[in-house]
């Protein structure tokens, strides 16, 4: 996915004057475990621990606005564990997909 927002941003930036941003999630307090729907269209119910620990809606909305106000082309709206997945991601990528993992 970051990928092809990075392409779309070469593509169209320049030519469209359209400013494209990637927005680098990790958990927020919203109900979307809750409601999301499993392999039989049934909603799973209940919340997950990292979303109910994550930052809440409000803080992840301030960030993208100051991010995107700021022109930064990735906002990251994440902290903890989750930020340091990020920085592994442009370091040592190996180490980002096995730390997703846990």
């Amino acid at each position: 996915m970051i990928g092809y927002f990075e392409a779309l941003c070469a593509e169209v930036e320049h030519t469209h004057g359209i400013r494209v941003s990637v927005i680098l999630p990790g958990s927020v307090r919203t109900c979307v475990a809750v409601n999301v729907l499993g392999v039989r269209g049934a909603r799973r119910g209940r919340s997950d621990v990292n979303i109910d620990n994550g930052m809440s809606a409000e803080e992840a909305a301030r960030r993208i606005v100051d991010g995107r106000a700021a022109g930064q082309r990735s906002i990251e709206v994440a902290e903890g564990t989750e930020k340091l997945v990020l920085y592994l991601r442009g370091t040592d990528p190996g180490a980002a997909v096995h730390a997703h993992r846990r």
